[in-house]
């Protein structure tokens, strides 16, 4: 993405500097939960198992505890932020591993 806004006041206030032009769209695609425009017919196509999956990888969670979660708020990416606590912790106990 774009580096650190500099130049005059004035400039900001026009819009973006012509470097970060091409930034824009993709991060407002992401912003609205999308890749690309609805009109372009590109999806993700990434099944609710194989996200899990991804969550349960990146913060050790058990598929128990993770499916506990998500019964619990009805939202599997709530359920993947409430896991994120145990995130830090297999990324230290991966790295102690391999000395």
């Amino acid at each position: 993405m774009c580096g650190p806004l500099r130049g005059a006041g004035s400039e900001r206030r026009r819009g973006p500097p012509a470097a970060c032009a091409g930034d824009l769209l993709p991060a407002a695609y992401l912003v609205l939960g999308q890749i690309a425009a609805d009109h372009e017919g590109l999806e993700l196509s990434v099944g609710e198992a194989t996200v899990a999956g991804a969550v349960r990888e990146a913060t050790g969670v058990t598929r128990e505890r993770l499916s506990a979660l998500y019964r619990a708020t009805g939202d599997l990416g709530d359920a993947a932020e409430r896991c994120r606590h145990t995130q830090v912790r297999a990324c230290i106990l991966e790295r102690g591993a391999r000395r």
